[in-house]
C-alpha cells in the first residue's frame, strides 16, 4: 500500500505530461515480465526508462538492479541519467547517493522507504548472485549481453509480486539472439511488451540531432537504417562487392521510356530464379542507365518467371536479352530438353535478334571493377523498389581474393540480383573498363 508521501509523488510527476515522451507512458501502462523498449538513436528510450525506474523505486518497497555488460560503464551512463533527472525533480533530499563510486557497484539509496538502486555490470556474475530484494531489471545497451547474461538476469528478480526486466538497446543486427528470443518465439514475445520509438517520438529532441542521423544515409545505409530508423541491421560488409554505391543511386518511382529498349538480364537459380529490366541511353555525352525492376521468383520456374514479365510489361515492348551463359547449354536443360533462353524466346514471343548472350560468364573481378566505375562515373539509378538489388549491392562481400563469398552470400539469400547486373553492365557497358579510376586500378 502507497503512503500519502509516495501518492503525492506519483501524482506530482506521472501526471504532469510536459515531463514526458510517448516512451514512458508505454512504459507506465506495461504490465508484462519482460519489456523491450527499443528502436533508433535519440529516441528517449533511456531517459525515459531511467524516469520510469525512478517512480518505480519510489511507490515500492523492493530494490531495482540496473545493468550494464561492464560495470565501471554504469558510472556515466546510467547512474548518472539517474542521478541527473532526480536532481532535475529536486528530490535529491529523499535520496542518498554513494559518496565513493566502487568499481565494481555503485548505489542510489530512497530515503523513506530505504530501497536502492544497485548498479553493477555482467563482467562479475559471482557478484551479481548475492544480490537480494530485487523485484525490477533494466539492462541498459542489451545488445552488448550474451543469450547466456539473459539466462542469468532472468533468474534474478526474487522479490515482490510483479518481476519484471526491462532491455533497452539499438537493433545492431538481425542475427542478434534478442530478435531470435524475444521476436521469433511466440511463447515468449506473447510475454513480452515491445515499445519501439524512434528520434520522431521524443519531442525534446533538438532539431540538429536529427539532422545528425539524417547524414548517415549519406555514407553508410546500414546505420541509417539502425540508428535513425530503428530497423534491424545487418551485419556489415568488410569487403563490399558494390563499395562505390550509395544512397545517392536510390531513386523513386523510375518509370521506363517506350521509346527506349527494355534490357532483361537473368540468373537461373532454381530458388530464387531472378531477372532485372532496366535501359540506358546517351544524355548529354553522360550515360544514363536505370534499373526499375526487379522479378525474384522463390522455388519457381522459368516459366512463371516470364509469366511474371509479361504481366508487368503487359505494352508492346522491345527487349533486348542477356544473362546467366550457362543458361544456353545442356546442363541448363529443363524437362523437353529446351534450355532457359529457348523457352524465354518462345515465351516472350522474341527472335534471335532480341538475344545478347555471350558464350561464358565474365570474372568476378572485371565485373566489379565494372560496376563500381559506372557507379562512379555514370548517372546510375536503381528504383527503390528494388529491394533484393539493393541489399546486393550494400551487403554482398569478396573474399581476400576477389571473389564472391559465396558462404556468406548463400547464407543471407543474397548475390542473385547482382549476378543480373554483373551480366547486363558487362554485356552492354564493358567499355567502360578503358575509364577505369587510378584507385580502381591494381
Amino acid at each position: 500500500m502507497l503512503d500519502r508521501e509516495q501518492l503525492d509523488l506519483r501524482n506530482k510527476y506521472t501526471f504532469s505530461k510536459k515531463l514526458f515522451t510517448p516512451v514512458f507512458w508505454k512504459l507506465r501502462n506495461s504490465n508484462t515480465r519482460f519489456r523491450i523498449n527499443w528502436g533508433g538513436a535519440d529516441s528517449s528510450k533511456s531517459w525515459s526508462q531511467a524516469q520510469n525506474e525512478i517512480l518505480d523505486l519510489m511507490e515500492s518497497d523492493t530494490n531495482t538492479l540496473v545493468l550494464r555488460k561492464v560495470a565501471k560503464t554504469s558510472k556515466e551512463s546510467t547512474y548518472a541519467q539517474i542521478k541527473q533527472i532526480i536532481l532535475q525533480w529536486h528530490e535529491q533530499a529523499s535520496f542518498n547517493f554513494l559518496a565513493e563510486w566502487n568499481i565494481i557497484q555503485g548505489e542510489i539509496h530512497y530515503r523513506p522507504s530505504k530501497n536502492k538502486f544497485i548498479f553493477t555490470g555482467l563482467d562479475d556474475v559471482a557478484k551479481l548472485k548475492s544480490i537480494v530484494g530485487v523485484e525490477r531489471i533494466w539492462g541498459e545497451e542489451a545488445s552488448e549481453f550474451d543469450l547466456e547474461d539473459h539466462y542469468e538476469i532472468n533468474r534474478r528478480p526474487r522479490a515482490g509480486t510483479n518481476p519484471r526486466i526491462t532491455y533497452t538497446f539499438n537493433p545492431i543486427s538481425e542475427k542478434h539472439w534478442i530478435k531470435e528470443h524475444f521476436f521469433d518465439i511466440p511463447e515468449i514475445r506473447d510475454k513480452t511488451t515491445f515499445i519501439f520509438s524512434t528520434i520522431d517520438d521524443n519531442p525534446f529532441a533538438p532539431e540538429f540531432r536529427k539532422q545528425v542521423l539524417e547524414d548517415y544515409k549519406l555514407y553508410d545505409i546500414n546505420q541509417y537504417n539502425i540508428y535513425r530508423l530503428g530497423q534491424w541491421g545487418k551485419p556489415g560488409a568488410k569487403r563490399p562487392f558494390a563499395f562505390a554505391f550509395k544512397e545517392e543511386h536510390i531513386g523513386h518511382g523510375l518509370q521506363f521510356e517506350k521509346r527506349l529498349p527494355v534490357y532483361l538480364s537473368f540468373d537461373f537459380n532454381v530458388d530464387p530464379i531472378t531477372c532485372i529490366s532496366g535501359q540506358h541511353d546517351w544524355v548529354d555525352n553522360k550515360l544514363k542507365i536505370r534499373v526499375f525492376k526487379e522479378f525474384r521468383l522463390a522455388n519457381s520456374n522459368i516459366y512463371d518467371l516470364c509469366q511474371e514479365i509479361r504481366t508487368y510489361f503487359h505494352e508492346t515492348i522491345y527487349f533486348k536479352i542477356t544473362g546467366d551463359a550457362t543458361g544456353s547449354s545442356r546442363s541448363a536443360m529443363t524437362h523437353g530438353n529446351v534450355n532457359y533462353y529457348t523457352i524465354i524466346k518462345s515465351e516472350l514471343r522474341l527472335t534471335n535478334a532480341n538475344f545478347d548472350v555471350s558464350k561464358g560468364n565474365p570474372s568476378v573481378k572485371n565485373t566489379r571493377v565494372l560496376l563500381n566505375t559506372l557507379l562512379m562515373r555514370t548517372d546510375f539509378l536503381i528504383d527503390d523498389s528494388c529491394r533484393y538489388l539493393i541489399d546486393d549491392l550494400r551487403y554482398v562481400e569478396v573474399d581476400e581474393h576477389g571473389e564472391v563469398d559465396k558462404k556468406k552470400a548463400e547464407a543471407d539469400g543474397m548475390n542473385h540480383l547482382l549476378d543480373c547486373l554483373r551480366y547486363y553492365t558487362f554485356k552492354y557497358h564493358n567499355k567502360f573498363l578503358k575509364f577505369v579510376p587510378k584507385k580502381l586500378q591494381n
